[in-house]
């Protein structure tokens, strides 16, 4: 049996059909959502986040981020959250206070985690989405692009983690985009 951080089996969802439906509203982005680990960033009214291994994304449109997806095929998986949980204010604040870059122990989990009052035992994607479910905090669940026979986002440890974002960092060849 196959060990998934989360399982989506187990969640009614729905594709993305119009780049429109993650305009309005907070969104947790899993980008790379089959893959080993994916990428988090968020989505709120229509704008990107996200802390990566050289840089981050502040205030991209969420189309550009959708358009990509599209073009390369790459699985996504969008969460749209209670809207109370955040502003538009704070996401800015916290997301202009982060380095460019990832550093130390942090990964792109880490802001997300703050911004949604996540207890630091939240480490993985997993923890996280169980996390706000029991917070019923999780309103809907689209995908796109999600290969056939998808059931969840695969397991992976904190040390995979730390060894992509290290690749990452090194890795002079690469634009490092979602």
């Amino acid at each position: 049996m196959e060990r998934l951080h989360y399982d989506l089996t187990s969640f009614e969802h729905v594709p993305l059909f119009k780049n429109q439906d993650l305009e309005e509203g907070f969104f947790l982005c899993v980008i790379h959502a089959n893959k080993v680990p994916p990428h988090l960033g968020i989505s709120i009214n229509g704008k990107f986040f996200s802390s990566k291994a050289k840089g981050k994304d502040l205030n991209i449109p969420i189309d550009r981020i959708v358009q990509v997806l599209r073009k390369k095929m790459i699985a996504g998986l969008f969460v749209k959250l209670n809207p109370s949980l955040v502003s538009e204010e704070n996401v800015n604040r916290v997301f202009n206070l982060l380095p460019s870059g990832i550093e130390g122990e942090q990964t792109c989990l880490g802001p997300i985690r703050e911004l949604v009052g996540a207890p630091e035992s939240v480490e993985h994607i997993g923890d996280l989405l169980a996390y706000l479910e029991s917070d019923e905090s999780i309103i809907e669940r689209i995908t796109l692009n999600l290969p056939t026979g998808f059931k969840g986002i695969p397991w992976y440890s904190l040390t995979e983690i730390k060894q992509r974002i290290e690749f990452l960092k090194n890795d002079k060849g690469r634009k490092n985009t979602p």
